[in-house]
Parts: structure tokens; C-alpha cells; sequence
């Protein structure tokens, strides 16, 4: 956070909110599984007023970024995109959309549901966690 440090004497950084996130980790490319832990990914938005720093432990992805920002920033939008602010986000919406070149998926507590193509045809399999929130066993195929 150097670079944030720097900033702070520049006279636009009272007006400024950052938002910094990764994206997945590099270990999914070229890989035709999607293993849950490389999509794993911090995001911060900083400079917020008004705003104490907090973390928040909630399933997410980063199509909820911009939605949070807006709801800590009092913005009102209509939208029909999937995004949603993760602090009016229930334990029942939360959820994560991973994916890798050949697949994506949709995490929703402990299960992962994901398209996977086969030549022509696209099949939806359906994984139940096993132990950990890494080791998965499939439960449905259709």
C-alpha cells in the first residue's frame, strides 16, 4: 500500500476512492479443471468517507464491486446485471461465479455448479462439498 501512501499528499486524494482488486490467480490458465482455491482474491476500496476499515467475510465475486461501491457512495441505479452490494447481501444470495477458459462455474456455499463442454454439447455438472472447500465429489450430471 505504498502507492496509497504516496497519494495522500496529492490535492485530489480527498476526492478519491480506490478500488483495487486481482483477479484470479495465474494457476487457472490453461487448466480445464476449476479448482476453488486459486479464485480466492482480495479487493479493497479505500477512501471511503464516512467509513471505518473493515473486512468482509462474504462469498462474492468481483461482479459485486462496483454495486458496493455504489451503495457506500449513496448512488441509487437500476440495473438487470447480476451484481449486487455485498452489505445488503443475505447468507442466501451470497455466491461467487468462477470460471477458467473452458468453464464457468457458480459457488454457492458448499457446491459448485459449473458448464462444462464436451465436442458440441455443453453439460451443467453439479459438485457437493467433500471435506474441505477444496476437495469436491460430483453429485448430479444432466
Amino acid at each position: 500500500m505504498n502507492f496509497l501512501k504516496k497519494q495522500k499528499n496529492k490535492p485530489w486524494f480527498k476526492n478519491t476512492v480506490f478500488v483495487i482488486m486481482s483477479d484470479h490467480c495465474g494457476y487457472s490458465a490453461r487448466k480445464t479443471e476449476i479448482n476453488v482455491k486459486n479464485h480466492h482474491i482480495p479487493a479493497y476500496i479505500f477512501n471511503l468517507k464516512n467509513e471505518t476499515s473493515k473486512e468482509i467475510d462474504k462469498l462474492s465475486s468481483q461482479i459485486d464491486i462496483f454495486p458496493t461501491l455504489f451503495g457506500y457512495l449513496g448512488w441509487s441505479y437500476n440495473t438487470s446485471l447480476y451484481g449486487k452490494d455485498i452489505n445488503r447481501m443475505t447468507p442466501k444470495e451470497e455466491r461467487a461465479f468462477i470460471g477458467n477458459h473452458r468453464k464457468v462455474g457458480l459457488l454457492k456455499k458448499e457446491n459448485l455448479c459449473y458448464l462444462k463442454q464436451i465436442s458440441n454439447i455443453y453439460f451443467m455438472i453439479g459438485i457437493k462439498k467433500k471435506t474441505k472447500l477444496l476437495q469436491y465429489k460430483p453429485i448430479l450430471y444432466f
